[in-house]
């Protein structure tokens, strides 16, 4: 399996990955946008069989404008994916669940909601890892990542919704999320003098994503809590008031 290497995944980065190619059966690549019709012109370009859709949220609005702006953007790898192919989209998440009425392909829906094709709950985090309870139909599965976060309740769902439409038993998918490599910047735990931790997650911040990391701290157990908050990039006029 194939994926794009670090952040090779615009217009000018995602044709240098595909440059990489070597004979692996599978790509897995990152689609990126900073203006309207990016997505469209790179799937033209990649031809995506299973297009992923995990939220829409801050991260670009200096690009692109707005939380609108950002899903008509996101819905173009829908909208490119044929007719047998599989969109998976975040169920939970109202803009992107509303992609579905452009999808003319397979469609599941992941998400804390019973409702979604594959739902998890008993998601809890700690400094070694997450952990969830994912259900497909009558079938539960016990799933675990070593990333701390309970939003990679989130990840574990994507990633069991794309290995089962590429033939993996589900024991295999939760194997292999035990063996997820580290994300260095992304809450990844440390640790401090006198016996302290320090979670790192200096990679960038979003509302969104700021918003999970003290989710996160909350959620572990400590006798004090402290944030230290750096500014929020790529929000453009909104980054102060943010």
């Amino acid at each position: 399996v194939f994926k794009n290497p670090g952040s090779f995944n615009g217009r000018y980065g995602l044709p240098i990955a595909l440059g990489r190619l070597a004979g692996e059966r599978l790509a897995v690549l990152e689609m990126a946008s900073d203006s309207l019709d990016e997505i469209k012109e790179l799937a033209a370009l990649a031809h995506p069989r299973v297009g992923v859709v995990t939220r829409v949220g801050h991260s670009h609005v200096a690009d692109l404008g707005g939380l609108e702006n950002i899903a008509a953007e996101k819905v173009r790898l829908v909208q490119a994916l044929p007719p047998e192919g599989l969109a998976v989209l975040n169920g939970d998440d109202a803009r992107v669940l509303a992609m579905a009425e452009q999808c003319r392909c397979r469609l599941i829906t992941i998400g804390l909601n019973s409702e979604n094709t594959y739902w998890a709950d008993a998601v809890s985090t700690g400094l070694t890892g997450t952990v969830c309870t994912l259900h497909d139909g009558g079938s539960e599965i016990a799933l675990r990542i070593p990333w701390t976060g309970q939003h990679h309740a989130y990840t574990m769902m994507f990633a069991y919704a794309v290995g089962r439409e590429y033939g993996l038993e589900p024991a295999a998918i939760a194997q292999g999320l035990l063996g997820a490599s580290a994300l260095p910047g992304r809450l990844s735990p440390a640790a401090g003098y006198n016996g302290s931790v320090l979670l790192d997650d200096t990679f960038n911040a979003s509302p969104e994503s700021f918003e999970a990391a003290l989710s996160t701290l909350s959620a572990l157990p400590a006798r004090r809590r402290w944030v230290i908050m750096g500014e929020m990039a790529d929000l453009g006029a909104q980054s102060e008031e943010w």
